[in-house]
């Protein structure tokens, strides 16, 4: 159980970092992106957005994971994440979700979608391949006063396949948030 949580402490480390290298690389930008004109929430003006998510029912390995945006047209995107629950046995996670902005106003708005994920994940024991489908709903919002960083929850029914080789097929479905915190993405837009 110790060396889990050493692998989690350092997976959460590689976050921030990757994180705080991206705030000190893409500091300064045009001021249209996001902020402030005439005292109104600029739109957003970017189409790629990077950070990290809570997200762990949809993405297989049920760890947290890097993701990034990419703005399709003013009101889709897509959302892709990525995980390595673990390296002693090489486990490998990733999904990607289609989002479609249903209203937005002054950087915030609701949000429909869709999306799968897939993973190979190794006990040591045999290899499990996973997969999983999700319908999701959620809200975004950018924070005030905090240019280029946008919040992501999102919530929904989730349906997953494990397939143990040579053993067996478990399957699950829930509804909720997409993980303990709502199913939070915190992004930072380029």
């Amino acid at each position: 159980m110790g060396d889990v949580g050493l692998l989690m402490r350092k997976i959460y480390l590689a976050q921030i970092s990757f994180l705080i290298l991206i705030f000190l690389t893409f500091g300064s930008f045009p001021s249209g992106a996001w902020g402030e004109q005439n005292g109104q929430l600029a739109e957003r003006a970017s189409s790629l957005g990077a950070g990290f998510s809570t997200i762990q029912n949809a993405v297989p390995g049920n760890v947290p994971a890097f993701t990034i945006t990419y703005d399709l047209a003013s009101t889709d995107l897509l959302q892709g994440f990525f995980s390595i629950p673990q390296t002693n046995f090489l486990n490998l996670g990733g999904a990607l979700f289609y989002k479609h902005t249903l209203t937005q106003s002054r950087g915030a708005g609701f949000h429909i979608g869709a999306g799968a994920g897939l993973g190979i994940l190794n006990t040591g024991l045999g290899g499990t391949f996973s997969m999983s489908l999700t319908a999701l709903g959620g809200f975004h919002f950018q924070l005030p006063g905090i240019p280029h960083i946008i919040v992501h929850l999102d919530g929904g029914p989730n349906f997953t396949v494990l397939n143990t080789n040579p053993i067996a097929t478990q399957t699950n479905f829930q509804f909720g948030g997409l993980s303990p915190a709502l199913g939070a993405s915190i992004l930072y837009l380029f």
